[in-house]
């Protein structure tokens, strides 16, 4: 028989856990948010270097009237996306899991745990239709395979007919299943980034994915979505944590509303509330995003390396 603890304990190696970038983030909130506001900046000050090389070679006609208004509206927008990403930290300290095309903006600066309950509260119920096409909006634009795709429609069924114990039970599995078709190449054991060589444990934790978006492959993978640094921060420490034995092991996973993949598919902990359910729906639309950028860029580092013939591109999966 299989041994059980081999396939869903993240056993893949780490440095010592002071060493850990995570570990260090975490205990280091001057540093989080200096890494918080660089990289969610990132793809915005990208936007505004091709601005500028479009105005250098147009120079000669260039309407710079224009130029500064695009420039305006661009450190609008790197604003906007700071503040968001504190008010998406205060929904996750909450319990709550942000999605994509959340109207965060209506949430105040300094919201209690008392306004995020309400604020979330008259999403799932006034805004419930909105809130669904956002994540069908995320999953479809994945590009995710169609029997992902099906299998979110049926959680989203479940979820409005109060099934909720279904919802967070279903999803986890295909999560695991989009990776293993994608990044792990349709292998059962996780991946090591020494050339693709497979190690010899399972890989329903997806340690080696989440070893990659830590501290491996472009920022940009995760944190190009709305609260993506937030969210991969929560998806790393919480969402595939082994839970240990103990009571108080339990008691601490039990009080988080977010699902634990391996709380949730051994029976450890019942996730049955209309919290749990929600934020298994808007995980699981921010893993599918990511596992299939990650996917995308992996094949593209792939195909560029063997168009170069240089056979050292399999240091790139994972």
């Amino acid at each position: 028989m299989t041994d059980d603890k081999s396939l869903d304990d993240d056993t893949s190696p780490h440095p010592p856990s002071d060493l850990r970038f995570p570990d260090l983030i975490t205990s280091n909130p001057d540093l989080r948010n200096a890494l918080k506001w660089f990289i969610e900046a990132g793809d915005l000050t990208a936007q505004l270097s091709r601005m500028m090389s479009e105005a250098r070679l147009r120079l000669p006609t260039i309407d710079f009237s224009q130029l500064q208004l695009g420039t305006s509206a661009l450190f609008e927008e790197l604003g906007r996306r700071f503040s968001n990403t504190d008010r998406a930290q205060r929904l996750l300290d909450a319990g709550w899991v942000p999605y994509a095309g959340m109207p965060i903006d209506d949430l105040s600066d300094d919201a209690s745990p008392t306004d995020i309950r309400a604020f979330m509260g008259a999403l799932l119920e006034q805004g419930w239709d909105d809130v669904r096409n956002c994540l069908e909006g995320t999953v479809a634009s994945s590009n995710v395979d169609a029997e992902a795709a099906a299998t979110f429609n049926e959680a989203l069924n479940a979820f409005e007919g109060g099934h909720y114990r279904c919802v967070v039970r279903v999803l986890f599995p295909e999560i695991e299943r989009v990776a293993r078709e994608t990044i792990y190449g349709g292998s059962r054991k996780e991946w090591s980034f020494d050339r693709g060589k497979e190690k010899g444990s399972g890989n329903t934790g997806l340690g080696s994915l989440r070893d990659a978006l830590m501290r491996r492959l472009p920022a940009g993978l995760a944190t190009h979505a709305d609260f993506g640094f937030a969210i991969t921060q929560k998806m790393d420490s919480h969402l595939y944590r082994h839970v240990g034995s103990s009571p108080e092991d339990l008691a601490a996973m039990q009080a988080d509303p977010v699902p634990n993949r391996h709380a949730s598919q051994h029976g450890y902990i019942t996730y049955s509330t209309r919290q749990n359910a929600y934020n298994a729906l808007s995980m699981t639309a921010f893993m599918f995003d990511v596992i299939m950028r990650a996917h995308r860029y992996l094949e593209k580092n792939a195909l560029e390396s063997e168009n170069a013939g240089d056979d050292s591109s399999a240091g790139e999966t994972i």
